[in-house]
């Protein structure tokens, strides 16, 4: 239960997001990608918008995110505080 927690990090896999239904009675897309930083790596969820800004490779600065968990793993959230951002993009082949 980390709260406030901000760190840079390299976007190792980013999976085919997926189509889930929100408490709130909506449908949302979701992918739980892969991050690394000089301490080791975690599941990170990103939804809709989210998605679509990172890019395999990416170094991103994620701010005010919060450790929870989620089907027996750890997980690292943006939550309605956190921000994303791309610091370097992946070189494109």
């Amino acid at each position: 239960g980390m709260k406030r927690i901000s760190l840079k990090a390299e976007m190792l896999e980013i999976p085919k997001s997926k189509i889930v239904y929100t408490r709130y009675g909506t449908t949302a897309c979701v992918s739980n990608t892969l991050i690394r930083d000089e301490t080791g790596s975690m599941k990170m969820s990103l939804w809709n918008q989210q998605i679509d800004m990172v890019h395999k490779g990416d170094l991103v600065d994620v701010k005010n995110g919060e450790v929870a968990w989620f089907s027996g793993e750890r997980q690292l959230r943006l939550g309605r505080s956190g921000s994303l951002s791309v610091i370097e993009c992946a070189q494109k082949l």
